[in-house]
């Protein structure tokens, strides 16, 4: 009969979107008083969002590759950007590229070598658009080459050019650093190519499950977006976050990283600031109308019904917090991020547990019916059918050496390592606010929670080398 439904297939079709440096809490659905983001709100409403979870590490190369190997930076070798997973590691889109998935990716990958293809069957990539760091990087590109062919006459020095003109000032002029010089219109910026290559993948005839990584470069610096976004949100209307009040007198760590910074070295003005969040906010509502194009495409396809959406970002942003933007600390709004699983086999709702966005690597293999090697990833598949789970280790783990954290339940601790082998260590409550606000490490009431982290962490630093920690 011609009104009968073909019955979908077993295995799902799963597509991974992630922002690059989001905060964890710039979404309407958590109640950000200024952002506004209606369509990864969708996917919260659609799934589960894990309200508590963080990243393997708060920066982009060694983030991203725990999230594809399930493994902590120690044990990947990705400790740094731009180096290479140890050999053997079996990353996630190679691992259901054997079992079958049609596998694709647009966007920022930011794995080493950068010119392999790491699983992906079509690969539309775009790491950087300057050569500040590498050489190599917009020239392997796809975007920026499509960029100089569309606007500057095929010359795709020109392209990388205006990138590094931005990209090279972080010490001379941070303010632009922040901002970069908004040379781009709406049409000809990565974030709308992004979305656009992903509409192309999910228009196309799928004759296998497919796993599709959708991976915009922003909000990550530069934060000003093209127009309509870049006057979205009114700088003159911009109250600064309660962090960025928040004094940094009991908290050395803070305090030295506000001392090295640029932008303390060269000052910011209250409406520098102000523009700064106006932009990054305006950014992340610019991906968030992608967003909304790429499901909408899914409901148009018939896919929604048979596809995984997952959304996260690889690492958080200061984004004000003690006056600081960027990221690398263990502090809440650098190491915490968004993360969604909305599973059409499943339920929805809001888990509170502690969770990593390397559990996402099993996760994804167990829905796909994939056998996942022996890894620190934990499938958050029983989170997911019972979001307030009892039985979950609630325990979590984050490492940038010399930085590592480790949170349970309502308590979170960060390690500094000093090259002369000394340490320094602060402790917070993650049930107050604002976020670290109150370092109460020392203090005769957090004595015995304060030896119980310590050794804890000690633990989760040894396993984290090895498949797992805790």
């Amino acid at each position: 009969m011609d009104n009968e439904k073909t019955a979908p297939p077993e295995r799902p079709n799963i597509l991974f979107i992630m922002t690059d440096q989001q905060q964890a809490e710039t979404l309407s659905c958590l109640g950000h008083p200024v952002v506004k983001t209606p369509n990864m709100d969708r996917i919260a409403e659609r799934g589960v969002n894990f309200t508590r979870a963080y990243c393997a590490s708060p920066v982009c190369g060694p983030s991203r590759a725990s999230i594809f190997c399930g493994l902590y930076p120690a044990a990947s070798g990705v400790t740094k950007n731009y180096m290479p997973h140890r050999d053997g590691t079996l990353l996630l889109p190679e691992a259901l590229r054997r079992a079958g998935y049609e596998t694709a990716m647009a966007g920022k990958l930011h794995l080493a070598p950068i010119e392999v293809a790491h699983g992906f069957e079509e690969k539309h990539l775009h790491d950087a658009g300057y050569n500040v760091y590498r050489e190599d990087e917009p020239l392997n590109s796809e975007y920026v080459q499509w960029l100089a062919d569309k606007s500057y006459g095929g010359d795709i020095q020109k392209v990388i050019a205006q990138f590094n003109a931005d990209e090279a000032c972080l010490e001379t002029d941070p303010f632009r650093f922040i901002m970069g010089s908004n040379w781009r219109s709406e049409k000809e910026h990565s974030n709308s190519w992004v979305t656009e290559r992903t509409l192309d993948f999910l228009r196309k005839k799928h004759d296998r499950p497919f796993f599709m990584f959708t991976s915009y470069f922003g909000p990550h610096q530069p934060m000003m977006p093209p127009e309509p976004w870049a006057s979205m949100y009114s700088p003159d209307e911009m109250e600064l976050p309660p962090e960025f009040y928040t004094e940094t007198g009991d908290k050395p760590l803070a305090a030295e990283k506000k001392d090295s910074s640029p932008i303390f070295k060269k000052g910011l003005t209250g409406r520098q600031y102000r523009e700064a969040l106006a932009a990054y906010y305006g950014q992340i509502s610019m991906i968030d109308h992608g967003i909304g194009r790429i499901l909408d495409e899914l409901d148009a396809q018939g896919l929604a019904d048979n596809t995984i959406v997952v959304f996260t970002s690889d690492h958080g942003d200061h984004a004000g917090q003690f006056g600081l933007f960027f990221k690398s600390t263990m502090y809440e709004n650098s190491v915490r991020v968004p993360l969604f699983v909305a599973d059409p086999a499943k339920g929805a709702g809001t888990c509170r547990k502690l969770v990593n966005n390397l559990d996402l690597y099993a996760t994804l293999l167990e829905r796909a019916g994939v056998e996942a090697p022996q890894t620190a990833s934990r499938s958050l598949v029983p989170l997911i059918d019972d979001v307030q789970l009892d039985a979950w280790d609630n325990v979590t783990y984050s490492e940038q050496y010399p930085w590592t954290m480790v949170a349970r339940d309502d308590w979170k601790l960060i390690r500094f390592r000093n090259e002369d082998g000394t340490q320094v260590h602060e402790l917070y409550r993650l049930d107050s606010g604002p976020a670290d606000f109150s370092n109460v490490w020392n203090l005769p009431e957090a004595e015995g929670v304060q030896s119980e982290l310590v050794e804890l962490l000690n633990r989760c630093e040894e396993d984290a080398k090895g498949n797992g920690y805790g």
